[in-house]
């Protein structure tokens, strides 16, 4: 797009060449001037939507070619500005992470993306949102959740969707990665809320009391590999259930039974 030059001669009235003509016009919302269609890019398909008010971006908020560029580039900055650690400022080389391309096919980052802005190839403001989120996806892929890069690119991504676009790119509908981003969060939740059972029940497990008493012979407390599950142990008589995940040896047995047994001894 940013190397198309129209002909001169399509500007006339009588022109028959598609949004050149006084009958494919738009005013700009920003400079409130009229520029043809064609000027600003937008298909036949784009201009009709637009004037039913059924284009996504362009029925919101219309920018000429000139006011678009001026726009990019200022989104573009709020977003560096925003950027305090400086993940995202420039592309991740294979010194930074060795294996980055491996993972992530499509990379992207903030000067990249300033130097599309400023080169005019974004069509409408809406592409910077979608490379952000492809910028914020990448990251939230590539490093592990709870880590701090994962935890700073979830930051970054919450503030600068209140703070940038909701002010200077209300016209943005969700990219194409949208829905990446936020099943990124989705998975961490379920992730710490397992974690959080697997803790609870680990407490819970071994919480039943304090002391053991001589009644424990220590040669039924051999090491086992427990798979997640019930393990039956059997103490002097009595049939135990012990829910564990991890594996168990003799010194984490015995002090399970320390707090279990005396809650059955007294039944």
């Amino acid at each position: 797009f940013a190397e198309f030059t129209p002909d001169a001669a399509w500007y006339y009235p009588e022109s028959t060449v598609y949004g050149f003509n006084e009958g494919a016009m738009l005013i700009c919302d920003s400079c409130n001037l009229w520029v043809h269609a064609g000027c600003a890019g937008l298909t036949r398909r784009e201009y009709e939507d637009t004037n039913r008010g059924i284009h996504p971006v362009y029925s919101k908020e219309f920018l000429c070619r000139t006011c678009c560029i001026s726009r990019c580039k200022f989104l573009v900055d709020a977003l560096q500005r925003e950027d305090t650690m400086m993940l995202f400022a420039a592309p991740v080389t294979e010194q930074m992470a060795p294996n980055y391309k491996d993972v992530i096919k499509l990379p992207m980052d903030l000067q990249t993306m300033m130097e599309h802005a400023q080169e005019g190839r974004y069509h409408n403001y809406a592409w910077i949102r979608a490379n952000f989120e492809l910028m914020v996806s990448n990251a939230l892929m590539f490093n592990a959740h709870g880590s701090n890069l994962w935890d700073e690119a979830r930051r970054y991504y919450e503030l600068c969707m209140h703070k940038v676009f909701v002010t200077y790119g209300k016209a943005a509908p969700p990219g194409r990665y949208h829905a990446a981003v936020h099943r990124a969060f989705e998975d961490a939740k379920r992730a710490r809320e397992m974690e959080a059972e697997r803790v609870r029940l680990d407490e819970t497990t071994f919480s039943l009391g304090e002391t053991l008493g001589p009644r424990i012979d220590r040669s039924d407390c051999g090491r086992l590999d427990v798979p997640r599950g019930r393990v039956l142990l059997r103490v002097d008589g009595v049939l135990l259930r012990v829910q564990e995940q991890r594996r168990l040896g003799h010194d984490a047995i015995l002090r399970g039974l320390r707090r279990v047994l005396p809650l059955l001894l007294r039944r």
